[in-house]
């Protein structure tokens, strides 16, 4: 489940934490690879908002027009709309050219443009095992090419962290979003996450939004292993 930060809602300054207004999604593929499935649940609890990630069992990306329409109507048939697709993006080595990740991110535009959604969440690519630190200013170079991008086409990039991503620490994640210095690049905080070696798990506090470079504009609220063993589940 994510909850997106409405900004336009919202006013800027010290009246924030008491006014602010949250748009709450869902992403319909963890309740069924069908589509009609997935947006009758969320119409049944009164869920306006899909984060589209898979549709019938494939990635955004690799929809043809037809499924994409059959998707667009049956949102429409059901007054859901689309906060955001979650693109796999930046989850591909950074060893490998950029070429195929601009020509997916592409295709992943036009789907935004269809679906009516100006966000779309990445990763900060995957360098060897072990060796982030590394891979910094490449990763920061890719991300910068895809934020001029999306930025011409009025798209917001919202970068997860992850482990095994270049953007696994909050540290790293501060580095890769001030050193972008694109509004078209905005951060992700994925609570419940189980971080990188030696890091805790994400907490809300002033602190991590320091460290993650203050740019928050999407928030993913999920289960750790542990609250599902709690659970029972």
């Amino acid at each position: 489940m994510s909850e997106r930060l409405d900004e336009q809602a919202c006013p800027k300054g010290r009246d924030l934490e008491d006014r602010a207004s949250f748009v709450l999604s869902a992403f319909g593929d963890e309740i069924d690879d069908d589509v009609d499935t997935q947006l009758d649940c969320l119409a049944d609890l009164d869920i306006r908002y899909l984060e589209m990630r898979t549709a019938w069992g494939k990635k955004a990306a690799d929809l043809d027009d037809r499924e994409i329409e059959r998707l667009t109507t049956a949102c429409r048939k059901r007054s859901i709309g689309v906060s955001c697709i979650g693109s796999r993006i930046g989850k591909s080595p950074i060893t490998e050219p950029l070429e195929a990740t601009l020509a997916e991110l592409g295709r992943i535009l036009d789907l935004a443009e269809r679906l009516d959604t100006k966000l779309v969440r990445i990763f900060s690519f995957r360098p060897p095992a072990g060796r982030e630190a590394e891979h910094v200013d490449e990763s920061l170079a890719r991300l910068k090419a895809l934020a001029e991008v999306a930025g011409a086409r009025g798209v917001v990039l919202v970068m997860e962290n992850e482990t095994g991503t270049v953007g696994d620490i909050p540290e790293r994640c501060r580095t890769l979003l001030q050193g972008a210095q694109r509004r078209q690049l905005r951060r992700e905080r994925r609570t419940a996450r189980r971080g990188a070696p030696g890091v805790p798990p994400a907490q809300p506090s002033p602190a991590g939004g320091r460290l993650h470079g203050g740019r928050r504009l999407h928030r993913r609220v999920g289960t750790s292993e542990r609250t599902r063993q709690e659970a029972g589940e």
